[in-house]
């Protein structure tokens, strides 16, 4: 574990979210991607974000990592999610027939629609959708289309897709019953270090290191050994159990035993978690209603000699940062004095004993429903005095000390949208041109006013008072969980903080003794090919061709195939020439079962398949299907420039096209991880098939692939094709029947094909 050099890419993530993201998905409320796209598209825009680390976890790089990340199967619930909820508001018919296909689509594997569309990006984000336009998601979150914001809508899709992802990644170690990962914390942690440590966390966070011993189970050539200590190095040995290493640990080893008894998923992937049991308090709050208000005692003079209701409002939040532990309330209290004549006489009396005046009435204290802020408390309770206000019939005036409900209010008489379009809608309801919205200063010194000013301030202070006496009267459920909530974030936050910082010193530790570790282990060190200055290290081509022609054993079997069928041939899109030869030569193969022990298996690559074609059959794959459909035979001239993925690509397309034609395999089952490079000095896996081929003619076979892999080149397969004196399979009559069948042609008697097996 060394210090990573690269910054983390921020970006690579606005390019992401800005640009790429929304050209990629261009038109996507109408049809989805399959399973296999997005995991691609995940993977590529992981390690353009953190590295390219091959053992990262793409889920939790676009998920775990940081809020502003967005995982690509998440975007597409968003976009799709967003353009029904814009349908909903201006073609409320057409969209309630949208949701109500969707809701019954859920079983569907193919979209055929938008309404398809969604119904299978919902499934896959385990966000569900009813008739009437109400989406729920897994934590007991309910939104409904036409009354809900977009950043809730967001929200809520964020919080589905991370119990998917943390799903998704439950086979990794330690990630067993992982809860959803909380990027708001993370995100907002990274933020606070250098980007040099940015670096080293987000590659911690992703998984992206791995110690000897699990690198050890891929590649024999990789010790397990701890270099420090000799101890098998696993990832915990590797963090926290290391001799070498413990005075890193011993400053904080308290604290951060305690995080991995509380978070054991921080040994492979430190991140933040959401608390436990949110979903009773979701469904709580999204229960709630705001009832009707009780009209005023009759005691009370309404309005009295003034002529209009003095009503002041408040809310209040408990923990106002933390949106998974908020929770929120709202008082309404009404000036029952009957004249402003009546204030200096109450205020006097206040100065002598100390007492505010009885004429301040509580007349409701509510509970916010939904979402929980300050901001909707403090609109709710204005809703809730303007409903007073209209029962009675009479003109009001509402004082606030919240600006954004001022802005709500005014907002109504323009065409901007409401920031609460739920709460916006009850407002226009309540209101009358009767009842006028002021704005009064919050938490002022009385002390320091005078007058009507100071009135007002003490109606304030009052119903600030009731609002936050609202909260204590919530049930005892209700508010252990909201402190258990608030608890478990505020500590994990710290907790983070510190484990983090005490990752990235480690890392610079055991860079530094690294740095000291005497130079001794050249020999062993796995071979890297054209490292022409250390000739310790690099083997001869002598060695290198016995080393791989020691993996070649006898005594395989073929796959009985049968002569070439003509109806195939033609039914093929890679001309006979071609096709022929190529036939011609998986009949020859034989193959034995790989029987290398441990996770580093053998197999065959492409790449030798590759070069034993060109072997045993002198014919050059042409790089691309339009030229092969230009070239009449084999050609032995090779005037455009190919490369080695080309002719592979060649290859392994004409084998799953006469598999398909023909109806069963023709080679052993694709492995993605193959070794068999690993003799000639490639260590890095490379895709093939999982049984290990009889090579004919090994020999030749063994020094032409040797070249090919020091030259990385077409070069040393383009001589011999060229030079090729051996027997050619090819018709003519074949290849001039082919060209005779047009593509429509061909496509129908694929189809009949597929169809008669």
């Amino acid at each position: 574990m060394t210090v990573c050099p690269m910054p983390p890419c921020e970006t690579a993530v606005s390019l992401m979210l800005c640009r790429v993201w929304p050209a990629v998905f261009y038109g996507c409320e109408s049809h989805t991607l399959p399973q296999h796209q997005f995991e691609t598209l995940r993977g590529r825009a992981a390690r353009a974000i953190v590295g390219q680390y091959h053992i990262l976890s793409p889920y939790l790089a676009l998920t775990a990592l940081t809020e502003t990340v967005v995982d690509p199967q998440r975007f597409v619930a968003e976009r799709q999610l967003l353009a029904l909820r814009r349908a909903v508001l201006v073609d409320p018919d057409t969209a309630i027939s949208v949701c109500e296909m969707a809701a019954e689509g859920s079983h569907r594997k193919r979209s055929c629609g938008p309404a398809t569309a969604l119904a299978i990006t919902l499934h896959r984000v385990g966000v569900s959708l009813s008739c009437d336009g109400c989406v729920k998601g897994p934590d007991n979150t309910r939104l409904w289309l036409h009354t809900c914001r977009k950043l809730e809508l967001r929200a809520l899709v964020r919080r589905a897709w991370a119990r998917k992802a943390a799903e998704a990644v439950s086979h990794r170690n330690g990630m067993t019953n992982l809860p959803p990962p909380h990027a708001v914390t993370t995100g907002k942690l990274l933020h606070r270090l250098s980007s040099s440590d940015q670096a080293i966390i987000a590659r911690h966070v992703c998984g992206g290191f791995s110690s000897a011993a699990a690198r050890a189970k891929w590649d024999p050539d990789e010790a397990a050994e701890c270099p420090f200590c000799g101890a098998n190095q696993t990832k915990y040995h590797k963090l926290f159990a290391c001799p070498a290493l413990q005075h890193v640990l011993a400053p904080v080893r308290d604290l951060v035993m305690y995080a991995l008894e509380r978070w054991p998923h921080w040994v492979h992937g430190p991140f933040a978690v959401e608390p436990p049991d949110l979903e009773v308090n979701r469904l709580i709050f999204h229960s709630r209603q705001l009832l009707q208000p009780p009209p005023l005692p009759a005691c009370h003079e309404t309005p009295g000699s003034r002529g209009f209701l003095r009503i002041f409002t408040d809310g209040s939040c408990c923990y106002p940062t933390m949106d998974l532990a908020s929770r929120a309330g709202f008082a309404v209290v009404v000036d029952c004095s009957t004249s402003d004549f009546e204030i200096p006489g109450y205020m006097q009396r206040w100065r002598e004993n100390g007492e505010l005046p009885p004429c301040f009435h509580v007349h409701t204290m509510g509970l916010v429903p939904g979402e929980q802020s300050i901001h909707r408390a403090e609109l709710c309770a204005v809703i809730q005095a303007c409903r007073l206000a209209k029962w009675h019939g009479c003109a009001a005036e509402v004082w606030t000390d919240s600006q954004v409900t001022v802005e709500e209010w005014n907002r109504l008489d323009t065409s901007l949208l409401p920031m609460w379009p739920d709460l916006a809608h009850e407002l226009g309801k309540a209101r009358t041109p009767h009842i006028k919205l002021k704005k009064v200063a919050a938490h002022r010194d009385l002390h320091q006013l005078c007058g009507l000013p100071q009135w007002y301030a003490a109606g304030n202070a009052v119903a600030d008072t009731a609002a936050k006496s609202t909260l204590k009267n919530d049930f005892e459920l209700v508010c252990e969980a909201s402190d258990r909530t608030a608890e478990f974030l505020q500590t994990q936050e710290d907790a983070l903080l510190v484990f983090w910082r005490y990752l990235c010193r480690l890392s610079q530790e055991e860079y530094l003794l690294l740095q000291r570790l005497p130079s001794t282990e050249a020999e062993n060190c796995p071979t890297t090919l054209g490292d022409e200055e250390s000739p310790a290290r690099v083997k001869t081509a002598d060695e290198t061709r016995r080393c791989w022609l020691q993996q070649c054993l006898t005594g395989g079997t073929d796959l009985h195939l049968p002569p070439a069928p003509r109806a195939v041939i033609l039914a093929c899109s890679w001309p006979p020439w071609y096709v022929q030869p190529f036939w011609h030569w998986t009949r020859r193969l034989k193959w034995l079962p790989d029987e290398t022990s441990g996770r580093a298996k053998t197999g065959t690559t492409y790449l030798e398949l590759l070069v034993s074609f060109v072997v045993c059959t002198g014919v050059y794959p042409p790089p691309s299907l339009q030229e092969a459909e230009s070239r009449q035979e084999c050609p032995r001239t090779f005037p455009n420039p190919a490369s080695l993925r080309q002719l592979t690509h060649s290859l392994v397309s004409v084998a799953d096209q006469v598999a398909r034609l023909f109806g069963r395999p023709i080679w052993p089952a694709k492995r993605k991880n193959c070794f068999s490079l690993r003799a000639l000095g490639v260590q890095q896996a490379n895709r093939g098939v999982n049984m290990r081929l009889e090579f004919p003619e090994a020999d030749l076979t063994a020094d032409i692939l040797h070249n090919v892999v020091r030259t990385n080149s077409v070069q040393t397969l383009q001589h011999h094709a060229r030079d090729y004196t051996g027997p050619i399979v090819f018709s003519t009559e074949l290849q001039k029947s082919w060209k005779q069948v047009t593509p429509t042609e061909r496509r129908q008697l694929a189809r009949s094909l597929r169809l008669t097996r």
